[in-house]
């Protein structure tokens, strides 16, 4: 970042959760977050002219890959030759049109204080270091639990956002007032849309045709990944997450979680493997294409009309993408307008 000071930044941001609610010992939490902010047509003040899209790793301590895939995004968007051996060269022009049309907030780590105690010996630990889950703890549908609810995995705080990494996540997200979110975590291969709280994909254009998108970025990066609703594909209802309010409350067009990995049959004392590829050849592999999958969301986001479009190349149109009709949460409403193909692409004002 430092040898890149006209197009990178590199900032700490630090907040205070509550202590009302929370035992002594607990009081006095602080968080600290490291953000990237990448804009490869210049750092700028004024952005309204570009597309605004945050990228968040490490939001659970025991997901260690995800926050690696992150500082391979960040050396990657430091060089155009690291950038062309990433995407190809067939891609290259295109996606770094993409690239300086756009402002690129990265948070390589949410979770600092629980990814220290997983490094300290506990590779289980999903949660904060003071025990509570951070995506659950965004304010829409927070506090609901399930039959099978487990405190030391789901705990979400005494009220919405009670926690400094929200707060410092949500104050990003009101400043560039972003068009996009990406939550990257393991444990599985998937891509999701909303919504986690209930075993279904919104009934709204927009979504159907961001599964499109989704359904590209499955064709080109992870073929094994399973595509729809957190709530239909996880296998169970998760409730106050951040993509859940982001788009019912924040209004964010593209709102997406990702699982870029996860061994389903390993032991569930063995969290390492679990969640985490541990062989070198996978490690690399996985790294390698979900870094690239972030630069072709980049490229790909204005093919939906939620999406400022750039203006210096032509993004496929929504006729040019699959259509993921295996997608879960999906009703009849669902898949009647996945096959309705967009007959136009109208950019939206930016800003």
């Amino acid at each position: 970042v430092e040898a890149n000071p006209g197009t990178m930044r590199l900032e700490e941001r630090t907040e205070a959760g509550d202590n009302d609610g929370f035992p002594a010992a607990r009081q006095g939490y602080l968080a600290t977050l490291q953000v990237v902010t990448v804009e490869l047509g210049g750092l700028a003040e004024d952005r309204s002219g570009k597309a605004r899209i945050l990228v968040n790793f490490g939001e659970h301590a025991r997901e260690v890959i995800t926050s690696e895939i992150a500082l391979k995004l960040v050396e990657t968007l430091a060089s155009e030759e690291a950038i062309k051996s990433m995407v190809g060269r067939a891609e290259f022009e295109a996606v770094m049109s993409a690239l300086r049309n756009t402002v690129l907030v990265i948070v390589p780590m949410e979770n600092r204080s629980g990814r220290r105690l997983v490094e300290g010996g506990d590779p289980c630990v999903r949660v904060t270091g003071r025990g509570v889950d951070p995506n659950r703890n965004w304010e829409w549908d927070w506090g609901v639990k399930e039959p099978d609810y487990v405190a030391s995995e789901e705990y979400g705080g005494p009220r919405p956002f009670s926690e400094p990494e929200v707060k410092i996540l949500r104050a990003l997200l009101q400043e560039h007032d972003v068009h996009a979110w990406v939550n990257v975590h393991s444990g599985m291969h998937a891509m999701f849309t909303p919504f986690d709280y209930v075993k279904e994909v919104p009934k709204d254009t927009s979504v159907v045709e961001n599964l499109r998108i989704l359904g590209k970025l499955r064709d080109l990066h992870c073929p094994k990944c399973e595509l729809g609703s957190g709530g239909a594909t996880v296998g169970y209802k998760a409730h106050g997450t951040a993509v859940d309010h982001l788009y019912m409350e924040g209004k964010v067009k593209f709102a997406s979680t990702w699982e870029v990995f996860g061994v389903t049959d390993a032991d569930m004392d063995d969290c390492a493997r679990m969640f985490n590829p541990l062989e070198e050849r996978e490690f690399h592999d996985i790294v390698n294409d979900w870094t690239a999958a972030v630069l072709q969301t980049v490229k790909l986001l204005p093919v939906s009309p939620g999406i400022p479009a750039y203006e210096l190349f032509r993004p496929l149109t929504m006729e040019e993408l699959p259509v993921p009709s295996d997608a879960k949460g999906l009703g009849q409403w669902h898949r009647d307008r996945l096959q309705q193909v967009s007959k136009s692409h109208t950019s939206l004002p930016v800003g």
